[in-house]
């Protein structure tokens, strides 16, 4: 199991998203054996949103505050083929998405190569077959499964580069001048075996 972990911490009008390590261990199967361990890994390990005024927040449709969107290219790179199906790990908010104290993270895996090549992204129904149809930007939730596709299979490779987009967001009221409240959330992609 390969996990990549991404941590978010919000103090007063700063949000940084923190890649807080890179957590690798071996797991004996027909697929992935403990030779071939893949490195997860992230371009850019901290987003700094910056110090912000409440004013310069917009508003959402749900009356909340967005912290804009931050782009990071994920990277897996495996020693031998492999078939590239994920899992994104979190803590669900009462709306699914990424649990981000009172508000949430939304998260969409976009645009991605595979060994060179266009990729387009597919949630995973139980069997580990893609579901719906495929498509080159995929908003993904907490425990959502899903796979790297071409010609709508499952796609086998040594290096995916895909970006994931993340949008922070709050409750109006918890974007006050006299909040001093450190808001955390963390999320882990596992390359499935």
């Amino acid at each position: 199991m390969q996990l990549f972990d991404l941590h978010a911490l919000l103090h007063l009008w700063r949000l940084t998203l923190v890649a807080a390590g890179l957590a690798l261990s071996g797991y004996a199967s027909a697929e992935v054996t403990e030779q071939t361990e893949c490195n997860i890994s992230v371009n850019m390990p901290v987003v700094d949103y910056g110090k912000n005024y409440r004013s310069e927040l917009p508003l959402t449709s749900d009356n909340s505050r967005s912290f804009g969107k931050r782009k990071l290219t994920l990277s897996i790179v495996c020693p031998s083929e492999q078939p590239m199906r994920l899992q994104l790990h979190g803590e669900k908010a009462q709306n699914d998405f990424l649990r981000y104290e009172k508000g949430y993270v939304k998260v969409e895996i976009l645009q991605g190569q595979l060994d060179g090549k266009n990729i387009q992204f597919a949630m995973l129904g139980a069997d580990n077959i893609p579901t719906g149809s495929p498509a080159n930007n995929l908003a993904i939730r907490p425990n959502d499964r899903f796979a790297v596709t071409l010609n709508n299979q499952v796609a086998s490779g040594t290096t995916l580069n895909a970006q994931i987009e993340v949008e922070a967001i709050l409750p109006d009221n918890s974007v006050r001048v006299s909040d001093f409240t450190s808001f955390t959330t963390s999320m882990s992609v596992e390359l499935l075996n």
